[in-house]
């Protein structure tokens, strides 16, 4: 009965203890910026955008540089470490793509390519390029 005691009053003064604490966290932000990016429209070429009525606003790019150490070229790239990497170096450039694309007041864009680079200060860098257009 004295334990049942102990571990009941110990267990109350945790729970008023923490009733001051707060979660804070950048879900709500993501989640914002997620939804818009993903209501962009995208075409196959520029040909079906502007054949949609949309008007061309200029050539967009994005990048994202892995830091990783991994090595890029494609015959060692059979790792599925290095396969996850890859992949999710390449959905940050394009997302950062599809950014530039909201930042120009685009609602249309279209990919023209999304390729990697060597460069000095990352094991690679994404590139992805391509137009953003707006749709009245």
């Amino acid at each position: 009965m004295k334990l049942f005691n102990l571990i009941a009053t110990f267990y109350s003064l945790f729970l008023l203890g923490c009733q001051n604490i707060t979660l804070t966290t950048n879900a709500g932000s993501y989640i914002v910026n997620q939804t818009v990016l993903n209501s962009l429209e995208e075409y196959s070429s520029d040909q079906n955008a502007i054949e949609s009525g949309a008007n061309l606003i200029a050539k967009v790019t994005g990048e994202y540089c892995l830091t990783e150490n991994i090595n890029p070229s494609e015959e060692l790239i059979n790792n599925s470490s290095d396969n996850y990497e890859i992949n999710r170096a390449k959905a940050f450039a394009y997302e950062d793509f599809k950014s530039e694309v909201l930042v120009l007041n685009g609602n249309v864009f279209v990919t023209l390519s999304c390729y990697k680079v060597k460069q000095a200060q990352c094991s690679f860098t994404f590139h992805c390029r391509g137009n953003a257009y707006k749709n009245s």
